[in-house]
């Protein structure tokens, strides 16, 4: 269970730094 869990929470850091990583290349 914890390991699913800690795949969410980088799948969700994953892709607040792609947005960020968007943002700032925009």
């Amino acid at each position: 269970v914890l390991k699913a869990i800690r795949r969410a929470l980088d799948d969700q850091k994953r892709s607040v730094r792609q947005e960020a990583v968007r943002c700032h290349h925009a």
